[in-house]
């Protein structure tokens, strides 16, 4: 009898071994699958796109995402230097002031 307690002890330990290595796949896989595909759908783009996306790799194989520029070079635009609006004041600003 201690004979047959102790292999179902195993059995049973074993069992819990594989559902706790299961559920841990799960998570590790389905979470970023989920996200994954999350984004194609707000996106519009292929899980494919999405996950280059993700590494920041584009079409030419590259590590510049679009949009970004290194050193843009051209004639200095002045119409988007920071200029203050309203009126000045010293003491802290009313929400009238807004």
């Amino acid at each position: 009898m201690t004979k047959e307690n102790s292999t179902y002890k195993k059995q049973r330990r074993r069992y819990k071994n594989i559902i706790t290595i299961v559920a841990i796949l799960i998570v590790i896989i389905g979470i970023p699958v989920l996200f994954i595909n999350y984004q194609a759908n707000r996106s519009g783009l292929s899980r494919g796109d999405v996950i280059r996306r993700i590494l920041g790799k584009t079409e030419s194989g590259s590590e510049k995402v679009e949009g970004q520029q290194e050193n843009a070079e051209g004639e200095e635009i002045d119409f988007l230097d920071p200029v203050p609006i309203g009126q000045e004041f010293t003491s802290p600003p009313l929400i009238a002031h807004v």
